[in-house]
């Protein structure tokens, strides 16, 4: 069955789909706004030698039974092996987003190498104001109220600020820090979830307007 494929500009309700760059002040003065988040992904490494170990394992014992030095053997050098990839080659990532006066900024580094994604500010469509109902550490539901830099692509749209409190001229803000649209228009707001739990405006590691 053919999955439904979504209509260009039709945005997610996961939060976790979303850019961040959301600094410690809800009404930022200054440019560029910058955003830094770091990981790691061991299922980048652990994932590609897990099919190398079954298919050179299953062609050794189909095909060259002579090279086939049994299950276990074969197990013991790969987890060998693959603990020597993980120590030169360690899955960390490190995704950088960037607003600025002329564009917005996507930077995106890990063990397959480094990619940077440009786009002008004047290929968004403007400020929109977003709501994110999430679930806090205890369990308990909670309510914020942001803005976000909208683009036709959900992928290159942008959350900018959450606060508990409404921020009435929020977008009004954010339209004329970057010179751009605001998107007062009900079809263009965003209701956001979030499933997972996590700490009320969690932010990410490093975040600062410069």
């Amino acid at each position: 069955m053919l999955r439904k494929v979504s209509r260009y500009d039709e945005h997610p309700s996961k939060f976790d789909a979303y850019h961040q760059v959301i600094g410690r002040s809800s009404s930022p003065t200054e440019l560029p706004l910058v955003s830094e988040l770091n990981g790691q992904s061991p299922s980048r490494i652990i994932i590609p030698l897990v099919i190398l170990f079954i298919v050179v394992t299953q062609a050794c014992a189909s095909f060259a039974p002579e090279m086939f030095l049994g299950w276990l053997t074969h197990t013991l050098c790969f987890l060998v092996l693959g603990g020597i990839v993980y120590h030169l080659c360690p899955p960390d990532w490190t995704r950088r987003t960037e607003v600025n006066k002329d564009e917005v900024i996507f930077e995106y580094l890990d063990l397959t190498g480094y990619q940077v994604i440009r786009v002008p500010l004047a290929q968004y469509r403007g400020i929109i104001p977003i709501v994110h109902n999430g679930i806090d550490t205890s369990g308990l539901p909670y309510k914020e109220y942001g803005v976000a830099l909208r683009h036709a692509d959900p992928t290159k749209t942008i959350i900018l600020s959450l606060s508990p409190l409404k921020q009435e001229q929020a977008v009004e803000h954010f339209s004329k820090l970057l010179k751009v649209k605001a998107l007062h228009e009900k079809k263009f707001a965003l209701e956001l979830k979030s499933k997972t739990q996590r700490l009320q405006n969690q932010q990410n590691p490093k975040h600062s307007s410069i």
